[in-house]
């Protein structure tokens, strides 16, 4: 019995025991910007209350953290700010690792990839990759990966079409497993297809970049691709140098527009419709007061030829009677129309 007990205290223990632990839930923060931002790396503290600390190990000079130390209770979660400068930053890719720590204890590395954009609207030529599962393949076991490139030329009034269009693939941790570099010129719009030996025990995550550079101004497009799964990512931004509220208001400003453009013209065409029909009641209205009222005088002067004449003796009582009563009949009528 006091086995058996024992044994029951001993699960109870060991379930506790595995149910307090620290748990993180952001596993990496991939993000292109062109002004500043701010991500967070957020993490379950299931054990006791403590101190957390981070870092960056290899101090990007576009990345810090806001707040190197956080008191987290138990049972709570707890949030790292990471800061990504990139409106001061010069283009490029960034990589960095965020290290979590607790009494000494080294918890949670965290990869930070930051690609930082030309915060400009001039642009001249601009890239992006295009990666579909089918660009993927083995050959004598090693992966070769196919992407496209698609350049666009943004600036048409630039006589210039010469650009250089560049690719890399590094790893999580920012080391470089491929590199290109080629001058391009592009009019419009133009793909370029381009091959990467990964080798034959390629790294599990694969950062993707490529990059336009014209007339001083430089594009990228970034994609993500786990060689395990083969899930790809394309452009996984979190903070993107983004058009979107000026677009949406736009769209909602031309909404707008065009709903008070239609609501006024129907109410006008209403209107005009109102009046038009009114006019044509009131003419009809006008019409028949004015048919009926010359009808009637007409009758009433009928009435007193009849009665005259009946009363000079020219036309029978008879004749005179019944003259008179359909006279009555046509006039009652008449008088019920006006």
């Amino acid at each position: 019995m006091y086995r058996i007990a024992a044994l029951m205290l001993l699960v109870v223990f060991s379930l506790f025991y595995v149910s307090a632990e620290i748990s993180l839930d952001t596993l990496q923060i991939t993000t292109i910007v062109s002004d500043d931002a701010k991500e967070s790396v957020n993490f379950f503290n299931g054990e006791n209350d403590a101190t957390f600390t981070a870092k960056l190990l290899k101090n990007s000079p576009v990345l810090k953290v806001e707040y190197s130390s956080i008191s987290v209770s138990a049972e709570s979660y707890g949030s790292f700010s990471l800061v990504i400068g990139g409106g001061s930053a010069a283009p490029g890719v960034y990589f960095d690792n965020l290290l979590i720590s607790k009494d000494g204890r080294d918890l949670f590395n965290v990869p930070i990839i930051a690609v930082v954009e030309d915060g400009s609207f001039n642009l001249n030529h601009d890239v992006s990759i295009g990666l579909q599962s089918y660009d993927i393949d083995t050959i004598s076991g090693e992966m070769i990966l196919s992407p496209r490139l698609e350049v666009y030329k943004l600036d048409y009034d630039n006589p210039r079409n010469s650009a250089v269009l560049q690719l890399s693939a590094y790893t999580l941790d920012g080391d470089l497993i491929y590199s290109s570099e080629e001058a391009i010129a592009v009019s419009r719009a133009a793909d370029f297809e381009r091959f990467i030996n990964l080798g034959d025990n390629p790294s599990e995550e694969v950062i993707l970049v490529a990059s336009t550079e014209s007339n001083g101004r430089i594009g990228f497009d970034i994609a993500q691709l786990n060689t395990v799964t083969w899930e790809i990512l394309l452009s996984p931004a979190v903070e993107k140098k983004d058009y979107s509220f000026w677009i949406y208001l736009i769209v909602f400003v031309l909404l707008l527009g065009t709903m008070i453009g239609l609501s006024y013209y129907w109410n006008h065409r209403v209107m005009n419709q109102a009046k038009d029909w009114k006019s044509r009641v009131t003419y009809i209205k006008k019409t028949q007061f004015s048919d009926s009222a010359r009808a009637l005088r007409k009758l009433v002067l009928q009435r007193d030829v009849l009665v005259r004449a009946y009363g000079g003796h020219y036309i029978a009582k008879e004749s005179y009677q019944k003259g008179i009563a359909e006279i009555d009949r046509l006039m009652t009528r008449l008088k019920k129309r006006l």
